[in-house]
C-alpha cells in the first residue's frame, strides 16, 4: 500500500497503521504530488492513501491517475470535509473518504473495508453530499422520472453502505449473506452506471433514490 501525504508525522502514522492491519504492508510513501505520481506508476499497490492537498498540487489528479492507469483502489484521508472537496473526490473516482480526525481503529477498519470492496465514508462526508442535494433540489426538473430505479432491497443496502456500514454489517442487519450484499451492489453499479461505491452513493443521493439523513 502506498501513502501520499506531505506532512511527515501524518505520513509515518498512516504507514504504521497500515503495518498494524493483519496481512497489510506499506509498500511506499510519497511526500508530494510529483513523487506520488512516480510511485503510483512504478509500483503495484493494492491501495493508495491520498491527501487532497499536497505541497505541489492536488491529490485529485492522483486519484484520476490511479483510476486510469492502475487497478489500485484509492482512499482519501484528509482534513477537508467541505462539499466541494467531497464531491470532487467522488467524481474523480475515489473508493473511500475518511477524515484525519478519525480514530486509528476507524482508519484501520476503512483500509480493510476498501480492500474487500466496501466504501467507507465519514458521516460528515455523507452529510455534505446530502446537503448538496437538498440545496440544489429546487433547480431539478419537477416530476422528471429517474433513469435508474433501484429495488427496495437495493435502496436499503446502498443506504446502509452510505452510512458507513461494511458489507458484513449490512449482511447481518438485513439478514442476508455477504455474497448477497455483493450481488446487490453489482446490480446497483449497473443501474447507476457507477464504477465505485462512493460514486454510487453520490449518484443515488443526487437522484433522490436514497437519503442518509
Amino acid at each position: 500500500m502506498l501513502v501520499i501525504e506531505d506532512d511527515r508525522d501524518t505520513r509515518e502514522n498512516l504507514a504504521a497503521l497500515i503495518e498494524a492491519v493483519p496481512g497489510c504492508v506499506c509498500s511506499g510513501t510519497a511526500h508530494s504530488r510529483a513523487a506520488g505520481e512516480r510511485a503510483i506508476l512504478a509500483g503495484n499497490h493494492d491501495l493508495v492513501l491520498i491527501d487532497l492537498q499536497l505541497g505541489d498540487g492536488s491529490g485529485l489528479d492522483l486519484i484520476r491517475l490511479t483510476r486510469a492507469r492502475t487497478r489500485s483502489r484509492t482512499l482519501v484521508v484528509t482534513v477537508f470535509a467541505d462539499r466541494v472537496s467531497v464531491v470532487a473526490a467522488v467524481e474523480a473516482g475515489v473508493d473511500g473518504y475518511l477524515l484525519k480526525d478519525s480514530s486509528p481503529e476507524e482508519l484501520q477498519r476503512a483500509i480493510s473495508d476498501v480492500l474487500t470492496g466496501s466504501a467507507p465514508i465519514s458521516p460528515a462526508v455523507a452529510a455534505h453530499l446530502l446537503r448538496r442535494v437538498r440545496e440544489t433540489a429546487s433547480g431539478d426538473a419537477a416530476g422528471e422520472p429517474t433513469t435508474s430505479q433501484l429495488t427496495g432491497r437495493e435502496v436499503d443496502v446502498l443506504t446502509r453502505l452510505a452510512r458507513g456500514y461494511t458489507y458484513r454489517e449490512v449482511a447481518r442487519q438485513c439478514g442476508i449473506s455477504h455474497n448477497t450484499v455483493a450481488f446487490h451492489v453489482k446490480q446497483i453499479y449497473d443501474k447507476l452506471h457507477a464504477n465505485s461505491r462512493s460514486e454510487a452513493v453520490y449518484r443515488a443521493i443526487n437522484d433522490g433514490l436514497i437519503s442518509v439523513g
